[in-house]
């Protein structure tokens, strides 16, 4: 952010909910929306007596008529079996999530209290059949109930839980059917295979019990009464076996379900084949409630079981972990060896620790496995070893697998509310740095932490299936350990303060071990960072868009799962849709405006983007409020665009408090009553003293400035262009010299010269420039000497107050001219042949706000639309922000507590969500998109007391990254380009965002500008705003050199390289020393220019 503080681009937001009767936010049984006893009844008539009422099991516990002493004691012996779970409607494993509002105990006098229904349904369906699912969606769907499936409640995060909802209970649903040549249906091609068609109520206890007289073994989990078909196998379904077999989602081969809309149909590979690959690693409860699912069998095996122990005989905790650290290295190769299993590493409470593996063959020896170990074993007898750890071994024979399995897993008792943390690690995680890794679960450990599960279920199993298309996170296919750092709470007062570890420890170096990888979405930390990119990678956008088309009006919806991020949960568990109606209003901003204003956004439903008759009826209750408040309808705004009117925005002038004319609003809409609303309080971009030196240039009368061509016409790259073709320049750019710098030469090597390739400098490319303008030309219409020959074809103009003439602005450090430099300049540029699109964010008042921001985007996605360039880049080094509220000099007015406004919906997920919508649909028209990471803490230091300072530096240490897009990274890998800045020393100068693969130098970095006389010279300017546009350009020259643009992107990441040991990774344009003319020829030189 050149010659910007981040302070600049901070907001400070509140957001309020209203509880509004609306068809986007589900109903509830306090509104009127909700049925009434007749539609009730006849729902249970329609499933054929099968609806129940919810009565809590613990209410017997509490005072009141239902209080039973005999009763209480009986639940709540029984409550900790999972059987007992299982067998219930209305219980599930881990109601911690939802509050446990009715707990089975004794304890009455600490709960006094059963409130039953603040995370359980209003009535459940107990479904025998398909007939009565149908009924329960549809009822759903018309009511607009919220909508969640049960069968065993065997779930870590709380997705079969919901206040306010009707819950279809799925376990009595449990026929078995074995064949020998199944064939899925109106698949004639397909061979058939031996097979078992389950019920979704069956759990995997009892189907193993019904394989073994067919002499069968079953890709199962690792739990008896985990259910077969639904979450579990639905999110992926990792088995004892699955390092032979591969996943239990590898096995499925047709699915029977009823989709959101109550249909029932039936997907495999030949039918409804969307629903197939989606159901096939896309969670459950998320694409259609199914009912049965038919899957592989093979001939049983005999199982060999190794027992593998190691136990501390010192007190030397550092050479146990460096042993683990060993140890975890030979996964990959005990795997490959045909061991697969469970290890675990934990405390022993007396300060020491252990190690335990339960570690088996499939129809393999105990020699053979012996063997595979043995390495470890010779280890531990090594004269550094030997004094501190002791190892044994037991063997365990078993005929076949189901004696195998109902011998090894047994029912478990409910404990504590699981914190689950974990990582798919692959074979580079486990082997390229041992030391890191022990050193890593060496300081993770500690009292918050139960035990390190490894799950070795991967390996050549899985990864045999690596060309299988499906929504499994493709993570799976590279990985050999699934590692869980297991935690929990009991009591509400542990939540936060082991939450907070499990986030900010374990989750955070859990990722660092394996950083390109992802996690197990059954198995993972609650509200996870980053889920969406983290349970499924690079499928999620397809997903994402599955998801609206078969489920638009988000029938089914649980935590965490596909399409739940337009979704949240107030304290109560009211679900709330976040695309309703918002309405963002600024601070005082006479300073900007001349006058005292507010500038309003609303969003409406996402059903209603492109419904003319809808959108009227908003624009016209808008015109209302701006006439009522002394303004015209010339005051609203519609953001409109080829997706819809994503928002409207209505700016008014305030005469009294902006408080007051909020309340005047907030009455119409509550008056209206058509949608439930959100207040976010957003300033409008606030004036930044100039840099010092730099001065707006004389206002332009013409000339070239406002001659740009008002189409795309791309200049393609000339035909059979000579790209060994070089120029030479001898100019005191340092920084164009680095890019020109190959492996193993120093800079002192280059001489002072740097180089380009003639014929690949952004020819046929369209370089997008969404920023505060461009100046490009002085008084006398003549062009900045480095915009003498810029291809600006085209100017466009965000609103709202849309500016219509081409400009940059002092109060915003002439940012946008400075950016253009580094893409189309002369001499400073990397791509000075592409074409150019300048779309100016900031209003032609000078005003910017996210809502500015993002109707900039929207006019970009039109220009791509309309003009379809042969290629696209956006350069975003102007980027929108998500505010921490910890550090007061960023949120000078705070958003209430959720105890004070329990239905509030956090701004930032607003924000992020609409962003990551709006990149989604760039990535679709094959669009790639570069952004700066945000500067390093110290670059906003002099606008932050020290204190505050400090904790925005923690922040940056803990890689959390202020600025969107750039925290989207892990959810766009090839199309979203992170691009941090590097300093004087090769050093990172950046806000370091995960998985950041790119940087370009970021200090004292030579760009456009205007002296005090208007005069056009080259300044330095520092930041990442500056590295962003000079990747961007070499993405360019990369496409114009011949390369597609998915190419030209892991060009770039692959050229990238170190300058110095312990420097970042910088940007190269690949001109190696090979292609350097013997003799530096006519160079050009830069005096004519003016060098502060």
């Amino acid at each position: 952010m050149y010659l910007l503080s981040g302070l600049a681009y901070l907001t400070s937001t509140r957001i309020l909910a209203d509880a509004t009767s609306s068809p986007d936010c589900k109903c509830r049984p306090s509104q009127s929306c909700w049925p009434d006893s007749h539609a009730w009844s006849r729902l249970n008539i329609t499933t054929n007596g099968a609806l129940i009422k919810t009565i809590p099991p613990g209410i017997v516990c509490y005072p009141g008529p239902a209080y039973d002493k005999d009763a209480c004691e009986k639940i709540s012996e029984l409550s900790i079996h999972h059987g007992w779970i299982s067998d219930n409607p209305f219980n599930v494993m881990q109601p911690g999530w939802n509050g446990n509002p009715c707990p089975p105990t004794n304890n009455t006098e600490t709960n006094t209290t059963c409130n039953g229904l603040l995370g359980d349904p209003v009535y459940v369906i107990n479904a025998t059949d398909a007939s009565q699912v149908e009924a329960g969606v549809k009822f759903a769907k018309k009511y607009d109930i919220r909508l969640i499936i049960k069968n065993t409640g065997h779930e870590f995060l709380g997705r079969s839980s919901g206040a306010h909802s009707l819950r279809i209970w799925t376990h009595n649903m449990r026929k078995v059917e074995f064949t020998e040549s199944f064939k899925p249906k109106n698949c004639a091609k397909v061979a058939t295979h031996s097979a078992v068609t389950v019920g979704a109520g069956m759990q995997w206890r009892d189907l193993v019990i019904q394989a073994a007289p067919h002499k069968k073994l079953l890709v199962t989990g690792g739990n008896p009464t985990v259910g077969c078909i639904g979450g579990f196998l639905q999110g992926g379904g990792h088995s004892p076996v699955s390092s032979k077999y591969g996943m239990a989602v590898d096995q499925v081969l047709e699915f029977n379900l009823v989709t959101p809309s109550g249909k029932y149909i039936t997907a495999n590979e030949c039918e409804n084949a969307d629903y197939f690959w989606a159901l096939r690693g896309g969670g459950g409860g998320t694409f259609g409630v199914v009912t049965s699912a038919t899957l592989k069998t093979y001939p049983t095996q005999p199982i060999n079981l190794m027992i593998q122990t190691f136990n501390m005989t010192s007190n030397d905790t550092d050479i146990f972990w460096e042993f683990m650290g060993y140890v975890n290295s030979q996964i990959p190769r005990i795997s490959r060896a045909g061991l697969m299993g469970y290890t675990f590493m934990y405390g022993d409470g007396t300060g020491k620790f252990g190690y335990a593996a339960a570690l088996h063959m499939v129809n393999g020896s105990i020699e053979a496995g012996t063997e595979a170990l043995q390495p470890i074993y010779d280890i531990a007898l090594t004269d550094k070893y030997k004094d501190h750890i002791v190892g044994q071994q037991r063997n365990v024979t078993f005929p076949d697998f189901a004696t195998y399995f109902l011998f090894f897993f047994q029912e478990e008792n409910v404990g504590s509310t699981a914190v689950l943390p974990s990582r798919l690690l692959d074979e580079r995680a486990l082997t390229e740095d041992p030391v890191f890794f022990a050193t890593t679960l060496k300081k993770m450990f500690n009292g918050y932490v139960g035990a390190y599960l490894s799950h070795i279920v991967a390996g050549p199993g899985v990864a045999q299936y690596k060309n299988a298309s499906m929504a499994l996170n493709p993570a799976w296919r590279r990985t050999y350990s699934h590692l869980i750092a297991a935690s929990g709470w009991d009591t509400p007062e542990q939540r936060e303060p082991v939450v907070s570890y499990a986030k900010n420890v374990l989750e955070y170096n859990l990722r660092k071990l394996a950083p390109d990888s992802g996690q197990y979405l059954n198995e993972a930390l609650y509200g996870s960072e980053g889920w969406q990119a983290a349970n499924w990678g690079e499928n999620y956008p397809r997903l994402f868009e599955f998801k609206n088309k078969i489920d638009p009006d988000g029938v089914l919806y649980c935590f965490n799962c596909v399409g739940s991020e337009k979704w949240v949960e107030g304290k109560d568990g009211y679900a709330y849709l976040l695309f309703c109606i918002l309405a963002f209003y600024t601070a005082n901003t006479g300073a900007i405006l001349g006058r005292d204003t507010a500038l309003w956004w609303f969003v409406p439903k996402s059903k209603y983007l492109k419904d003319s008759a809808k959108l009227a009826v908003i624009h016209a209750k808008l015109v209302t409020v701006a006439t009522e408040h002394g303004d015209s309808a010339d005051s609203i705004y519609p953001a409109k665009s080829e997706l819809g009117t994503l928002f409207f925005t209505l700016e008014l002038p305030i005469g009294i408090s902006p408080d007051s004319a909020w309340q005047s609003l907030k009455t119409f809409l509550i008056s209206w009553g058509e949608v439930p609303y959100e207040i976010i309080d957003i300033p409008i971009q606030e004036h930044v003293k100039p840099k010092p030196g730099l001065r707006r240039p004389k206002k332009p009368k013409g000339g070239n400035l406002n001659k740009t061509r008002n189409s795309i016409h791309p200049r393609a790259p000339p035909s059979g262009a000579d790209l060994r073709k070089i120029d030479v320049f001898r100019e005191p750019f340092y920084e164009m010299q680095k890019l020109s710098q190959p492996p193993g030469l120093k800079m002192s090597d280059l001489n002072g010269f740097y180089f380009r390739r003639s014929n690949a400098l952004g020819e046929g490319v369209t370089v997008y420039m969404p920023d505060t303008g461009a100046y490009i030309d002085d008084e006398e219409g003549t062009q900045h000497k480095e915009f003498q020959d810029i291809n600006l074809v085209d100017y466009l103009w965000a609103g709202p107050g849309a500016g219509d003439v081409k400009r940059d602005f002092q109060h915003h450090g002439y940012h946008g001219t400075a950016v253009l430099s580094k893409i189309a300049g002369k001499r400073v540029g990397t791509a000075p042949n592409a074409d150019i699109v300048v779309a100016q964010c900031v209003n032609g008042k000078g005003e910017l706000s996210t809502a500015h921001y993002f109707d900039c985007l929207l006019k970009i996605y039109d220009h791509i639309v309309e003009n379809k360039p042969r290629a696209a880049i956006i350069n975003m080094s102007w980027s929108y922000d998500t505010i921490d509220h910890s550090i007061p000099d960023l949120a000078p007015i705070k958003e209430p507590s959720m105890e004070e406004e329990p239905d509030r919906v956090p701004t930032n997920q607003m924000i992020e969500r609409y962003s990551f919508l709006l990149i989604s649909e760039f990535e679709k028209l094959g669009v790639k998109l570069v952004t700066s990471s945000g500067n390093f803490a110290p670059f906003l230091g002099s606008r932050l007391r020290f204190d505050h300072w400090l904790q925005l530096t923690e922040r940056v240490a803990k890689e959390t990254p202020l600025l969107l897009p750039a925290r989207h990274i892990s959810e766009f890998k090839n199309s979203l380009i992170v691009v941090g800045s590097s300093g004087w020393k090769d050093e990172n100068k950046c806000q370091f965002v995960k998985e950041m693969r790119c940087w370009a130098p970021g200090t004292n970095v030579q760009v456009a500008g205007y002296d005090e006389t208007g005069s056009d010279i080259l300044t330095p300017a520092d930041g990442t705003s500056v590295s962003s546009p000079t990747v961007a350009g070499m993405l360019a020259s990369f496409i114009s050199a011949g390369l597609t643009p998915d190419n030209a992107v892991q060009q770039l990441y692959k050229l990238c390289h170190k300058r110095v040991p312990n420097g970042v990774p910088i940007v190269f344009n690949g001109i190696q020393y090979t292609e350097w003319p013997h003799v530096y020829g006519q160079q050009e030189q830069s005096e004519e220019y003016i060098l502060p």
